[in-house]
């Protein structure tokens, strides 16, 4: 018998008993692992599982088979990675109208183009300051550590020949590329866009094009009388319900493609790339965790006064989804979602900032080109 049940109603109420008072602790016992069990299954949880699955397997099946078995190969070319990309492309596939549709609602919403200067000030000098930040500690890695040389010759002529041709046509087409009049006329051209159709009908829309577009719509929409602009608010907060609910959906099958994604990967190269870059790989990952435990935890508790674990708690399936995808236009969905659900962001601020920093504020890639070049 629980201590404090004197066998009415109100004293069952309170210890969570709902029928008969011997079984109470029982009740209570399966209540707290049905808890459990929900906290476990939590969409972050089953993330994080299928990606530690996934590379398990792959490392597993790379060791025991080797990643240029043809069963390896089989498992990698029908399965997992037609799989992996599916996600991806389901991801991307909702970025354009979601973030078109957020920023034009999101926006208008604000009613004072003054404000919205000011967000696009701070945006614009937080992103400078933390980009060069990160390029400042991938460079200081670099020529403290010195990667480049702990490689040993003949792996790096085995890497040459690998990979050799693959960076030989990327350099190619960089040197073809037309330089710009000026500096001026790149701005014009990286922001502004002629057709901003064409800037998102190919494989890979251009973000800043279509962020400039729909910047441009919202203030027109915020001069023009509420009576005139509600159905068109109406139609691109309709769109914005869909795609977020689309992503849902897809978010839900997210554990079963991590898996596949670090699986083809992992079954392909295993440990071996990782051994023959280990001092590569461990100056960028050294970079990356000063830069993220360091700077990132600096920048949040002065700027937004939450503790930084706490911050990284909320924002954890946004973190999974960028490790085992890569990109952060298919993040950027998952992203959203979580700055206003979990961070209480308003949707004006962070479909603007976020669509910005997806494109122009990639630290991680600013580090990790400092010390590929070094």
């Amino acid at each position: 018998m629980e201590a404090g049940y004197n066998g009415d109603i109100e004293s069952r109420n309170k210890l969570g008993i709902r029928r008969y008072p011997i079984r109470g602790m029982r009740v209570i016992r399966g209540y707290f692992k049905l808890q459990i069990v929900k906290i476990t299954c939590m969409l972050h949880s089953r993330i994080l599982l299928g990606l530690i699955v996934g590379a398990a397997a792959g490392v597993a099946v790379n060791t025991i088979w080797g990643g240029a078995n043809p069963r390896v190969e089989w498992i990698v070319f029908q399965i997992t990675e037609p799989v992996g990309e599916l996600f991806l492309r389901l991801l991307l596939m909702t970025v354009v109208p979601l973030v078109f549709s957020s920023l034009v609602v999101g926006i208008s919403g604000v009613g004072d183009i003054r404000k919205l200067g000011r967000i696009g000030l701070k945006c614009f000098v937080y992103t400078v300051v933390i980009s060069a930040i990160s390029v400042v500690i991938g460079i200081s890695l670099a020529n403290l550590v010195r990667p480049g040389q702990r490689i040993e010759p003949g792996t790096a002529q085995a890497l040459v020949e690998r990979y050799g041709a693959d960076a030989g046509r990327r350099v190619q087409a960089a040197a073809q590329t037309q330089p710009q009049p000026s500096a001026l006329m790149q701005v014009v051209r990286t922001l502004v866009p002629s057709n901003p159709i064409a800037a998102v009908a190919s494989d890979t829309p251009n973000m800043l094009h279509l962020m400039f577009f729909a910047v441009v719509l919202a203030i027109a929409i915020t001069l023009l009388p509420a009576t005139a602009t509600a159905p068109l608010i109406q139609a691109f907060d309709a769109l914005f319900q869909v795609s977020a609910k689309i992503i849902d959906m897809v978010m839900w099958v997210a554990p079963y493609t991590v898996a596949c994604l670090l699986f083809t990967t992992t079954a392909r190269f295993g440990f071996e790339l990782l051994v023959a870059l280990a001092w590569f790989v461990a100056t960028v990952l050294a970079g990356l965790a000063l830069h993220m435990f360091g700077v990132y935890s600096l920048s949040v508790a002065w700027l937004s006064r939450i503790p930084p674990l706490e911050f990284f708690r909320r924002i954890r399936t946004a973190m999974l989804t960028a490790f085992s995808t890569s990109s952060s236009n298919a993040t950027l969905p998952t992203a959203l979602r979580v700055s206003e659900e979990n961070l209480g962001v308003p949707r004006e601020i962070n479909t603007f900032v976020l669509t910005v920093g997806a494109t122009a504020n990639q630290n991680g890639t600013a580090l990790y080109e400092g010390v590929t070049v070094l």
